[in-house]
């Protein structure tokens, strides 16, 4: 027969939006002094502790706003590198220009070479400027979009003991 101070091997209770589930002796509380003398209230030495391990608020950046500044910082990259080869590929078109007056054909393999690095710096420019705008769209809804929900889930494990806590 159980000893009068012991609850049953599973203990479930619902309070202030966290689940929490117990299984192994749980020792009731002395009523006179309101304190828990069972040894399954703390886990064995080397067990993992049931305390939360959810980061506090208000410290550091979560990783919805890092990965948007992540980026935002892939949005100023593709514009500086879509603007250095959209000015390159200008610069090249005018030079294949001077081989090659009014026309992308021409009919000399100098020509041929400078039209072709005009475009080539072109198609360069425009995928940077794709890749500019991904970014900037990336991080502007990873910015304004809210964060993950704040539940933590805790595992703990004692002596004939093991609890589980989710929190919502």
């Amino acid at each position: 027969m159980a000893h009068p101070s012991h609850r049953s091997s599973l203990l479930r209770a619902a309070t202030a939006g966290a689940l929490v589930l117990l299984a192994g002796p749980v020792h009731a509380a002395d009523p006179a002094t309101g304190s828990d003398p069972g040894p399954s209230a703390t886990p064995a030495s080397g067990a993992q502790s049931s305390q939360p391990t959810t980061a506090r608020q208000g410290q550091g950046m979560d990783s919805q706003k890092l990965a948007s500044l992540v980026g935002a910082g892939v949005a100023v990259v593709g514009i500086g590198l879509g603007t250095t080869y959209g000015v390159l590929a200008l610069s090249r078109k005018s030079d294949a220009e001077s081989v090659c007056p009014g026309s992308a054909v021409c009919a000399t393999p100098e020509g041929v070479s400078k039209w072709s690095s005009a475009a080539s710096a072109a198609n360069v420019s425009t995928f940077m400027f794709v890749v500019a705008g991904l970014g900037a769209l990336e991080a502007a809804v990873l910015w304004l979009t809210p964060g993950p929900s704040q539940t933590s889930t805790q595992v703990g494990l004692g002596p004939g003991v093991l609890s589980l806590r989710r929190s919502w």
